[in-house]
C-alpha cells in the first residue's frame, strides 16, 4: 500500500501529470460550454417551433370557427383527430360550457389549468398515460378548445443530451490519459537524455553531447542550445587549460633557476664572493616570480 502511495505521489509530482491535468480540465470545461450552446440553441429552436405551430393552430381554430360555427369547428376538429396517429404529439380537446368533454385525444384537462391566451404546460393523461404538454386555450362562443403538443420529444432530447454528455467524458477521460502517457513519455524521454549526458560530463566525459533528432519543437531546440552551451564550454576548459599550463611553466622556470642558485651553497668550500652572487641572482629571480605573481593577481 505504500509502495502504491509513493509511486501516486512521484506520478502526481510529474510535469507532465500537471500539464496534462491543466489541459484536461481546459478541454472538459470547453467541451461542456460547448454541449450548453448546443442545448440550448436546439431546445431554443424546438420550443419556438412549438409555440409557432401552436399558435398556427389556435389562428385555424379560431378562423373555422368564425366561418363555419361550433357544428362546422367540431367537424374540422374531428377530421384533424381522425387523421393523428396514437402516438402523435398534437393535442386537441374540446369541452362543452358546463365542463364535459365533446371530443379530443385527451382524457381530461386540469381544473387548475390557467385561463388566458398563452401557452402553458401542465400535466396531462393521454390513453392513460402521464405525458407533459404545451396547451393554449381557444374561446369559441360557450366552448372551450385546448390545443397543444407533447413534450416527450423535449425529454427526449434531454436524455440525448445526456447520454451524449456522458459518452463524451468517457472518451475525453480516455483521450487525456492516452495523452498524459504520451507527454510523460516524450518529456521523460528528454529529460531522460539531458540527465544521463550530464552525469556524463560531470565523470570528465566532456566529448558527450545529449541526442537529438530533427524536430524543430520546443524540447529539441533547449537540447539544441544546450549543445551548444557545452561546446562553449568545452573550449573555455581548454582555453584554462592552456592557460594554466602556460602560468605552471612560468612558474616552474624561474624556481628552477633559484633552486640550481641555491643549491651549490651547501658546499663547504664556496668563498664568500661565489656565495654572495649567487644569493643576489636568486633575489634577482625571486624579485621576477613575484612581479610574475603580481601580473597573475
Amino acid at each position: 500500500m505504500q509502495g502504491i502511495k509513493n509511486k501516486w505521489r512521484k506520478f502526481r509530482s510529474s510535469l507532465a501529470f500537471r500539464l496534462s491535468l491543466y489541459y484536461s480540465i481546459s478541454a472538459f470545461i470547453i467541451i461542456f460550454i460547448l454541449l450548453g450552446v448546443i442545448y440550448l440553441q436546439i431546445m431554443g429552436a424546438v420550443h419556438t417551433n412549438h409555440f409557432k405551430r401552436i399558435t398556427a393552430d389556435a389562428k385555424r381554430v379560431e378562423a373555422v370557427y368564425q366561418g363555419r360555427g361550433t357544428e362546422g369547428l367540431i367537424r374540422y376538429l374531428e377530421t384533424e383527430l381522425s387523421s393523428l396517429s396514437t402516438w402523435s404529439q398534437e393535442l386537441i380537446y374540446m369541452k362543452g360550457a358546463n365542463g364535459e368533454k365533446i371530443l379530443g385525444n385527451v382524457d381530461f384537462i386540469p381544473k387548475d389549468f390557467l385561463t388566458g391566451d398563452y401557452l402553458a404546460e401542465v400535466g396531462l393523461y393521454k390513453n392513460g398515460r402521464y405525458i407533459d404538454a404545451r396547451l393554449r386555450q381557444i374561446k369559441v362562443g360557450a366552448d372551450t378548445v385546448y390545443i397543444g403538443r407533447d413534450l416527450q420529444e423535449l425529454e427526449e432530447f434531454r436524455g440525448l443530451i445526456g447520454r451524449i454528455s456522458f459518452i463524451t467524458a468517457i472518451i475525453a477521460i480516455f483521450l487525456t490519459a492516452l495523452s498524459t502517457y504520451w507527454f510523460m513519455y516524450e518529456l521523460r524521454s528528454g529529460a531522460s537524455s539531458i540527465r544521463k549526458t550530464a552525469m556524463q560530463i560531470r565523470a570528465g566525459r566532456f566529448k558527450n553531447r545529449i541526442p537529438v533528432g530533427d524536430q524543430e519543437d520546443e524540447l529539441a531546440l533547449l537540447i539544441k542550445e544546450l549543445n551548444l552551451m557545452l561546446d562553449h564550454m568545452e573550449s573555455s576548459l581548454h582555453g584554462v587549460r592552456y592557460v594554466s599550463d602556460t602560468i605552471a611553466h612560468n612558474l616552474r622556470t624561474p624556481i628552477m633557476r633559484v633552486h640550481s642558485l641555491l643549491r651549490p651553497l651547501e658546499k663547504k668550500e664556496v668563498t664568500a664572493e661565489q656565495m654572495r652572487s649567487s644569493i643576489v641572482k636568486a633575489l634577482n629571480e625571486l624579485e621576477l616570480l613575484t612581479r610574475l605573481f603580481d601580473k597573475l593577481l
